[in-house]
């Protein structure tokens, strides 16, 4: 004969067996349909499960997120920018007559100033002038005004205040098109160098601009 206190444990033990069994089988028919579940565990008795943190989430869907980071870019035709913090403007132009020209211009709005810088062919370098420079090629002269909008007239260009160059050194790099003979643009790193002026006029004057187009040009 089984004593009442017995009977009531061994009920007691069966109840608990039995929210267990609903508690798990309720846990994954939730995680089946894609809710989310929480299931936290503690070390005491009866409630860890061997291996399993302390917290655990679980989520029937995923998001994905993308960030893409984009970078202006401007272009012009005819005009390419150097460095700097003045942002000048580079554009270069083709002339012919009796020698081929391109005059390249560098405006710099915010000191004001146009500097040109003339490439004629067949020529030399002028003395004074150590550019690295395509055969056949040469530089001129150079110049600076103290008018940026200089920059935007037609050859020769320039207003009544101007100063030669007295010198400069530097790379010019031509790019001919297959078949031709003048260039299609033109990269031009180095630096101009001017006798003491006015105030407006740099004693060095950096020039650094890749694949400007030479309008007029590419034939």
């Amino acid at each position: 004969m089984v004593a009442p206190a017995d009977r009531y444990n061994g009920s007691m033990k069966h109840l608990r067996f039995i929210v267990r069994r609903s508690s798990l089988a309720s846990l994954i028919l939730a995680a089946a349909c894609g809710g989310n579940v929480a299931v936290e565990t503690s070390g005491g008795a009866g409630g860890s499960i061997p291996g399993s943190s302390t917290s655990t989430s679980t989520t029937g869907s995923s998001s994905t997120s993308s960030s893409a980071s984009t970078g202006s870019s401007s272009s012009s035709t005819g005009a390419g920018t150097g460095g700097g913090p003045n942002n000048a403007v580079y554009t270069a132009d083709a002339y012919s007559g009796g020698l081929d020209h391109i005059l390249f211009k560098k405006a710099d709005p915010v000191r004001n100033i146009c500097v040109q810088l003339h490439l004629a062919a067949p020529h030399a370098n002028s003395p004074g002038f150590a550019f690295s420079i395509p055969a056949m090629w040469g530089i001129g002269s150079a110049r600076v005004t103290d008018n940026a909008s200089d920059c935007d007239k037609p050859w020769p260009g320039g207003g009544a205040n101007i100063v030669n160059a007295d010198g400069g050194k530097g790379d010019v790099s031509l790019t001919i098109p297959p078949g031709g003979y003048f260039p299609c643009d033109m990269s031009v790193h180095g630096v101009l160098t001017f006798p003491a002026g006015p105030a407006w006029v740099p004693v060095q004057e950096p020039l650094d601009a890749d694949m400007v187009p030479i309008n007029g040009g590419c034939f």
